[in-house]
């Protein structure tokens, strides 16, 4: 792998990076800023840059974030993520026939029968 012999695969060099203005950049020209804190908000310029909400930030937190970018018209990339996650949640939970049951492992129990999902 290390010596570059015919038929072995390509190795990372520096010629496969990306040019030092486009880094960073959306699709759509403006550059992504990753926010942890919803202080992180107040040096975005809506013109030129648009969010994305770090993963590790949690559910009080992010609807904070979120709350505060939509008041500065802010264009937040990953949102859809969160909005498809809090339908689940206001739906409620699946409803079990009262003759089945859930167990720990996600198998389901009819009678003395299991069956594996």
């Amino acid at each position: 792998m290390r010596k570059s012999k015919k038929g072995s695969p390509k190795l990372p060099s520096i010629g496969y990076g990306t040019k030092r203005e486009l880094r960073n950049i959306h699709p759509s020209g403006l550059k992504e800023i990753i926010i942890e804190r919803p202080e992180d908000l107040k040096n975005i310029d809506p013109k030129e840059q648009v969010i994305k909400i770090a993963a590790g930030v949690g559910e009080k937190k992010r609807i904070v974030i979120i709350e505060k970018a939509t008041d500065m018209n802010l264009k937040i990339l990953n949102l859809g993520v969160f909005e498809e996650k809090q339908e689940l949640t206001e739906e409620g939970e699946v409803e079990i026939p009262e003759d089945k049951t859930v167990e720990k492992n996600s198998s389901i129990v009819n009678g003395d029968k299991k069956s594996k999902m």
